[in-house]
């Protein structure tokens, strides 16, 4: 083997053993400061609302918790969200309400968190780019 094969092989491996090489184009997992409220909100609204009308139970589920994102550029953004559903003390949910993630956003009534059963639930959302 030619010294710049050897070279090129060593230097691979020792970026794979590292931990922080990423294959181009698999799934990445976002830090907690770039999976934030503000850039998913209306997405995890309408996820927590379709989540709560279709569970049929008589509490309000909220979105307490992201336990895991990934982002993956395939013509567009793949993002995976893997969010907690904890129950409340509410129990109708209206098309204005917007309770995610620990800051529990009011309208008009408080909705406390109880110790009920909570779902782990995996939500995909793809960001198209156009030319």
């Amino acid at each position: 083997m030619s010294p710049l094969c050897y070279l090129f092989v060593v230097c691979t491996s020792v970026l794979l053993t590292l931990g922080d090489a990423e294959m181009f184009g698999a799934p990445r997992k976002l830090k907690p400061n770039e999976a934030t409220i503000e850039k998913f909100n209306h997405e995890l609204v309408k996820v927590a609302h379709k989540f709560n009308s279709e569970h049929g139970n008589s509490s309000l589920h909220i979105i307490t918790k992201l336990v895991n994102v990934t982002s993956q550029v395939v013509q567009g953004i793949l993002y995976t969200f893997y969010v907690k559903f904890s129950p409340t003390s509410c129990t109708t949910f209206a098309n204005d309400n917007t309770h995610v993630l620990g800051d529990i956003f009011l309208n008009q009534n408080s909705c406390d968190i109880t110790g009920g059963e909570v779902f782990l639930f995996m939500l995909m959302l793809f960001i198209f780019y156009s030319e």
